[in-house]
């Protein structure tokens, strides 16, 4: 029985029975002065945060999260083929037997070239760069993920369930959902057929009259459709549940913004209109490389789009990628401005990366306004890495620590930057020195900070006060008063947050009731 297994029927025990959990200071001190023993050591410490409640993950790429092993997987099933020079995946089966996915894991060489082509793993610059390493890497694979999106989703959520993460909210493209026609991805040929109109109320009404409406109907059933498959590949109705039937699944609808303006706004339109449809879909996003031409050239548009579609969508929340630039990528001008338009006319309640807070005009008036306005920023740290060679002190999680703007830690593509939820919070330990209690609050901060519907736990995001309703209650309690149930059953981000607490409890008595055993065993 593998070690989360027996975890998982420990805790659903625990959990059903009466047992009253709450917040033990006593606990949570001899767990904080453990874990300052085993930050140094590297196995222990990994062990500690495996099993580490995590709550969310709130900056996770659906197509960019799937391993590329996974990916042969897929391709074998398919029978497809391997463009043998760029290793794209083909839309065929006619091709030499040698050039079949196939035959990948009888050829060493080749399927080693295809997970370093599909993955930052081995890469080393040279004739390309690693942003355009990473970018190009879609390209070449994303045919797969289209058309095994419910066994990428069963992937993505095992992952997670198998590491104590409580909820995913995960990003959405038209392309993820096998969005196109004879004319390519629906939405974006909308943009493309009506063209551009500056005048955007008008663009929008025309977009919408153009079949915009109808495209943005279908995507509930292609979501149902492939959560459903989900659930199947992870025996979510059977005796066997895979650790990931048991992760709350969300979503975020993307925009592409290297597309022109005329298809960029056709694809944020479907994005706020689709939140408004769908439940699941909690918010929008726009997504690729911030330092593109169309991206830099574009950037006060897009805000200006996004201020616009804010007054006719009030209600949808908004994420964005914002800051997610080196000194060394884009003009100093470019640098100046990001994070705070974001903010100030792109209406974003969370910031994705916010690398570049440094070079932000007024940097230290727009970490006050963020941290009095609690705009949370999504950490990447090996994403950061990876592709700006930011990190270490470098990094500026510190500062956003030091002016309490609330962060949280996520994978962004786990799947292409071979890194998974764990390894995010054992970086962090490792770089900056990062106590328990801080691990903690940046654990709770990815739930307080979800989308999710509801009232918060919490009186105010960035304290620990209990709303009213359950003040008198220990957080966790398996039971709880009835003001307290009602005020839980009312909502779901304030379950959810129950829920973590009652896994922080049990998780903190395993490690005390360890280590008194192991003092008994020393003294014996």
């Amino acid at each position: 029985m593998s070690q989360y297994r027996l975890f998982t029927i420990i805790f659903a025990c625990f959990f059903w029975l009466n047992v009253t959990a709450g917040q033990n200071p006593t606990v949570e001190k001899k767990v904080n002065a453990y874990f300052s023993q085993i930050q140094q050591h590297p196995i222990e410490l990994y062990q500690f945060l495996y099993l580490m409640p995590k709550g969310g993950d709130l900056h996770n790429h659906f197509s960019g999260a799937t391993y590329a092993e996974n990916l042969i997987s897929y391709g074998q099933k398919d029978d497809l083929c391997i463009e043998q020079t760029q290793l794209t995946v083909m839309p065929t089966t006619d091709c030499h037997a040698q050039q079949k996915i196939a035959s990948v894991r009888n050829n060493s060489q080749l399927y080693n070239n295809l997970i370093d082509a599909w993955s930052m793993y081995n890469f080393s610059p040279a004739k390309e760069s690693a942003s355009q390493h990473f970018f190009s890497s879609f390209g070449k694979f994303n045919l797969l993920v289209n058309r095994h999106p419910g066994e990428v989703l069963a992937e993505i959520v095992d992952r997670a369930g198998s590491q104590n993460i409580s909820y995913l909210e995960l990003m959405l493209t038209p392309y993820d959902l096998n969005f196109f026609n004879a004319q390519g991805e629906i939405t974006a040929a909308i943009g493309k057929q009506v063209g551009w109109d500056p005048d955007l109320l008008r663009l929008r009404h025309k977009m919408l009259q153009q079949g915009l409406k109808e495209a943005v109907n279908q995507i509930p059933a292609k979501i149902t459709a492939i959560e459903n498959d989900m659930r199947e590949h992870l025996h979510c109705n059977q005796v066997d549940p895979r650790p990931g039937c048991h992760v709350v699944v969300r979503y975020q609808y993307i925009a592409l913004r290297g597309l022109p303006p005329e298809q960029f706004f056709a694809q944020l339109i479907t994005a706020f209109e689709a939140a408004s449809l769908d439940k699941r879909i909690l918010g929008i996003n726009i997504v690729e490389a911030e330092d593109g031409p169309i991206a830099t050239r574009d950037y006060n548009l897009h805000m200006q789009m996004l201020n616009t579609l804010h007054q006719l969508y009030p209600k949808v929340n908004i994420s964005l990628h914002a800051g997610e630039l080196a000194a060394n990528s884009v003009s100093p001008e470019t640098l100046r401005f990001h994070i705070r338009q974001a903010i100030e006319t792109g209406h974003a309640q969370r910031i994705g990366h916010g690398v570049a807070i440094g070079y932000e005009d007024n940097s230290e008036d727009l970490l006050a306004k963020m941290a009095k306005a609690q705009v949370m920023v999504e950490i990447n740290l090996t994403s950061n890495e990876s592709l700006l060679g930011v990190q270490g002190q470098a990094h500026p999680l510190p500062l956003y620590l030091k002016h309490q703007v609330p962060v949280a830690l996520s994978t962004d593509d786990e799947g292409v930057f071979r890194t998974y939820i764990t390894r995010e919070y054992q970086r962090a330990v490792r770089d900056y020195q990062l106590n328990y209690s801080t691990l903690k609050m940046l654990v709770r901060n990815s739930i307080s900070y979800s989308f999710l519907p509801g009232t918060s736990l919490w009186q105010k995001s960035n304290s620990r006060q209990q709303v009213k309703a359950c003040a008198r209650d220990l957080l966790g309690a398996h039971q709880p008063s009835k003001t307290c149930q009602a005020f839980l059953a009312a909502s779901e981000k304030a379950r959810l947050q129950w829920q973590l607490e009652n896994k922080f409890h049990f998780f903190e008595t395993q490690i005390s009731h360890k280590l008194a055993l192991n003092r008994k065993d020393n003294i014996l």
